[in-house]
């Protein structure tokens, strides 16, 4: 993406919803409406960068 003259580093998604779909988003929300009933812990649903950390713990704590 280009704003301003300037490009945006590429990164890779390592988890998340695949992108392109009209459903994804709505899909998505209603994955993680009722997820944190399986967590003990507090869960991030919505993690802003400094919050990665933390959402990439509680993420492995379900798939285990």
């Amino acid at each position: 993406m280009v704003l301003n003259g300037q490009f945006s580093d590429w990164k890779d998604v390592l988890s998340g919803v695949p992108q392109g779909s009209v459903l994804c988003p709505l899909l998505s929300l209603i994955y993680v409406n009722d997820i944190d009933k399986y967590v003990g812990d507090k869960i991030l649903k919505f993690a802003s960068d400094d919050d990665i950390a933390n959402l990439q713990s509680d993420l492995c704590k379900l798939v285990s």
